[in-house]
């Protein structure tokens, strides 16, 4: 959990994913009334729809190799997929390095609306303004622990500790107000509480960002795609020349407003 809050991180995923079930996933998220989320797939990880679901046996064991807790393979029965059709751009780059003329098809794919996003950052910051039915059954620690590494910066961290990896800086996962930029001045009288993805030319952002020098506070997610020439699979996506300073100059602009 820390990974995936601090750098967004791809496997740590995938071990919740493995960990909880995609059935249970997705049961609990309808429970809570996150309409239209659906978390169907591993990432970065080439799997049919059927593969997915299916997650892995888990077992915990100490030292002596003796397993102290242990749950078999699970297989969700049911086909999770949206209503309709989801068909998005006009090429597809394939394996062999080929652009094919046709939409990428989105129908199996994790989705999760803007709206639920939105819905999830606030039961997070003020569960007090939820109805109790629809709050998230989280201890004060827990909340904390979330809140904590929502709001710290990668190079803050000593488990795990990222000072050694070149590629990742204090504000990588800083996009509204940063840009995700190596080289932004850190502000010291504001902290960003938030969670980012970025996949297929889409870029988003969930945070909380709060002004503790002007008693200033506003509350924003953000989701744009990036992807003007509409091939997908590519790697050519707009997130540096588009996304990155987009959703740096929105923060700026946001908080302005609230000045």
């Amino acid at each position: 959990i820390k990974k995936i809050l601090l750098v967004s991180d791809n496997d740590a995923y995938n071990r919740i994913y493995e960990w909880i079930g995609q059935k249970e996933i997705n049961a609990e998220m309808a429970k809570k009334g996150f309409k239209g989320v659906r978390l169907t797939h591993r990432l970065q990880i080439p799997l049919s729809p059927e593969e997915n679901r299916i997650t892995n046996a888990v077992q915990f064991v100490d030292p002596s190799g003796k397993i102290i807790y242990e749950e078999p393979q699970r297989t969700n029965k049911e086909v999770i997929k949206a209503p309709k059709p989801i068909l998005l751009g006009k090429g597809v780059m394939n394996d062999q390095g080929q652009i094919e003329n046709r939409p990428l098809e989105f129908t199996y794919k994790n989705s999760f609306p803007l709206e639920a996003q939105h819905d999830l950052l606030k039961r997070i910051f003020f569960p007090e303004s939820i109805k109790k039915t629809k709050r998230l059954h989280l201890s004060n620690e827990d909340y904390a622990f979330l809140r904590k590494y929502m709001s710290m910066f990668p190079s803050d961290s000593d488990f795990p500790n990222y000072n050694k990896d070149k590629n990742i800086f204090p504000t990588y996962c800083k996009f509204l107000y940063y840009g995700s930029d190596k080289n932004a001045t850190i502000n010291p009288d504001l902290t960003i509480y938030n969670k980012v993805g970025d996949a297929y030319g889409f870029l988003l952002d969930n945070a909380y960002l709060v002004d503790k020098k002007n008693n200033k506070e506003i509350l924003v997610s953000v989701s744009m795609l990036c992807n003007e020439d509409e091939i997908f699979n590519d790697d050519k996506y707009d997130y540096e020349t588009i996304g990155f300073p987009f959703m740096r100059d929105l923060g700026k602009v946001l908080l302005g407003y609230e000045l």
